[in-house]
């Protein structure tokens, strides 16, 4: 999903290729792979019960 980078480990991607095979996936994700570019993390804040 387009939020699926919010909840990897916070080492998952280190050293490794993130590889979009489909624009249309890539189109809901653009914010959190900028954020991941810009400051090196992406946080998100949601509700819990």
């Amino acid at each position: 999903t387009d939020q699926a980078l919010f909840y990897k480990d916070k080492d998952s991607l280190k050293h490794k290729i993130l590889a979009i095979e489909e624009l249309d996936g890539m189109n809901g994700a653009v914010y959190s792979i900028r954020s991941i570019q810009s400051s090196k993390k992406i946080t998100i804040a949601y509700t819990g019960k």
